[in-house]
């Protein structure tokens, strides 16, 4: 199995989402991998003392057999100002992969702040970083067509807060806003005016 790749926030000493990371690792390798492994590691890894007020992202290498590698990193909300509608092929991405080279080919060739919205089969799905929710009269909106379990994601349907539904490309027009959610960022963070999609 190539290696993966799950990001988690640290963020005043705390890991978010925890029971969400643990699901996607046990669904993503197939094992019974507890999470402890991983925090221990962040834990006792040499940066995490340097990383101890703020936010962080802690990206985490691993293999079904091991911890590969961990990259700690003073996060920063990017600057995204426009979503280019990209049409995808089916299993084009659905493991949290560590070699993200099929994402940079694609980016690389849109202009800076600018960041692709997959369409599958005509359905809106994620971003190269983010799922994504749609408002609409202040309700939350996810595509059921999601590529990636994210965390966030997964947490904020189990809350209520978000509610699953399918959307197409053709839809966008009758929603007003779309936020852009992962590990790192809530709704309300990362918000761009539906007019931002290409």
């Amino acid at each position: 199995m190539e290696p993966l790749l799950e990001t988690f926030c640290l963020e005043n000493k705390q890991l978010f989402h925890l029971k969400y990371h643990q699901d996607r690792v046990r669904w993503s390798t197939g094992q019974e991998i507890d999470i402890s492994l991983f925090t221990e590691a962040i834990k006792s890894n040499p940066s995490y003392t340097l990383a101890q007020k703020g936010k962080w992202r802690v990206s985490v290498t691993y293999s079904p057999s091991s911890i590969l590698s961990i990259r700690f990193v003073p996060y920063q909300v990017p600057e995204i100002g426009l979503l280019k509608p990209t049409t995808i092929k089916e299993n084009f991405y659905s493991y949290k992969w560590a070699d993200r080279s099929q994402f940079e080919s694609i980016k690389k060739e849109l202009p800076r702040g600018t960041e692709p919205l997959f369409i599958l089969d005509g359905l809106v799905t994620d971003t190269s970083f983010t799922n994504v929710v749609l408002e609409k009269n202040g309700q939350l909106f996810t595509p059921k067509s999601y590529l990636l379990k994210g965390t966030k994601r997964c947490c904020l349907l189990d809350k209520g807060i978000i509610h699953e539904c399918d959307i197409t490309l053709e839809d966008l027009r009758h929603y007003d806003t779309i936020h852009l959610v992962n590990a790192m960022l809530s709704p309300h963070q990362l918000t761009l005016p539906i007019e931002a999609v290409l």
